[in-house]
């Protein structure tokens, strides 16, 4: 049996021990290192301020809150936001701030450009995916700031909305609570619907597992506003769903409601209406902050 690493040194040969010559400066920056690694905070990643920055090309802004302890016996919660098709990223991590302060949540924002995910909505599962490319971000977010990433809070809207629903599908164990706000169509629990309309398989599904029966169990939150309520009928499935947003949420929880009795499996999913708000992010966002962190906006922003 072959044996590794060096003979033992005969005592006859060994050398009186050394006092130890570490240099003072040399002492010192392995203190420095050490201590910023306990606090698990990067310097890089300013606190109180909207951060902008890359992973693999894209684009997202993060927030580390000024309140976050220096000093944590458990990583901070981590909310993703997911922006609609007006691509305003910025805007919708500006509505969380507030929030963040309170709660001590860090938040990130990806921006889903158009070249590269022209159907990060549907999750874009035909390219590069959107729910694997978040999830890359949120391995970077990790690197720079102590977050917990194996389970996080996401609001979506509109398109976002789509994106969230979809991603709680596929990814359902990642997510600890979520809101899918005024979505534009729903990923029913039809097998004989093609996805993104229903479950069933097209191009692109065989990369992909839509768990329904773990998505049920989740505490996830369908929300449209109450003036929602314009029809938009359009083509493909889109209008099977319900001729509005607000038929289209009511709809899809009670679609995923009776399939979760039919299969004999708690549900925890839930259908809010907000009264006198339209298609906005803003006027559905203080219900997410409440349904999401606990916490209650002091006016609409």
């Amino acid at each position: 049996m072959a044996v590794t690493g060096n003979p033992p040194t005969p005592r006859s040969r060994m050398r009186p021990s050394q006092p130890n010559k570490t240099s003072p400066i040399l002492t010192v920056v392995v203190t420095l290192c050490l201590g910023a690694a306990a606090l698990g905070a990067s310097p890089s990643v300013p606190r109180g301020k909207m951060v902008e920055r890359q992973c693999k090309g894209t684009r997202y802004f993060l927030y580390v809150p000024q309140s976050l302890p220096n000093k944590q016996s458990v990583r901070a919660k981590l909310l993703v936001l997911v922006h609609g098709r007006s691509l305003n990223p910025r805007e919708y991590a500006g509505r969380w701030v507030d929030a963040a302060e309170a709660k001590r949540v860090v938040f990130v924002a990806p921006l889903f450009d158009v070249e590269t995910f022209p159907n990060y909505n549907r999750l874009n599962i035909m390219g590069v995916r959107a729910d694997l490319r978040l999830l890359e971000i949120l391995d970077d977010v990790a690197a720079v700031c102590p977050v917990d990433t194996k389970k996080f809070y996401m609001y979506g809207h509109s398109a976002g909305g789509q994106f969230a629903h979809r991603f709680a599908l596929v990814h359902p164990e990642r997510i600890a609570r979520g809101v899918a706000s005024a979505a534009g169509n729903y990923t029913f629990p039809d097998p004989n619907v093609r996805y993104h309309y229903g479950i069933g398989p097209c191009p692109g599904t065989e990369k992909i597992a839509l768990d329904v029966g773990k998505f049920v169990g989740l505490s996830f939150a369908v929300v449209v506003g109450g003036k929602d309520n314009t029809p938009d009928p359009s083509a493909g499935g889109t209008d099977a769903q319900g001729l509005s947003r607000l038929e289209r949420g009511r709809n899809f929880f009670l679609a995923m409601k009776t399939y979760a009795k039919a299969h004999e499996l708690p549900c925890r999913l839930s259908f809010h209406v907000i009264p006198g708000v339209g298609h906005s992010s803003s006027g559905t966002t203080p219900f997410a902050k409440q349904y999401l962190l606990r916490y209650r906006s002091q006016g609409r922003r």
